[in-house]
């Protein structure tokens, strides 16, 4: 799955509101404003025995500072 578009902005990445915060964990927080901030995809069918990997596209903060474009 490759999640890119929002669903108010469509593909306009410089405008993009979904955050993802780096956690000492090292895991992301992933966070989207407004319901329709939401990412959306393309319907697919589920294969089974197959995992579901998605790339999710995301403004990147790590220690509380953008890192973003």
């Amino acid at each position: 799955q490759f999640c890119l578009a929002e669903l108010r902005r469509g593909l306009d990445i410089f405008r993009m509101k979904t955050s993802a915060t780096l956690l000492p964990t090292g895991e992301f927080d992933l966070h989207m404003p407004l319901p329709s901030d939401a990412k959306f995809m393309p319907p697919t069918i589920p294969v089974k025995g197959l995992s579901c990997i998605a790339v999710v596209f995301a403004q990147l903060y790590m220690d509380g500072e953008f890192r973003g474009p």
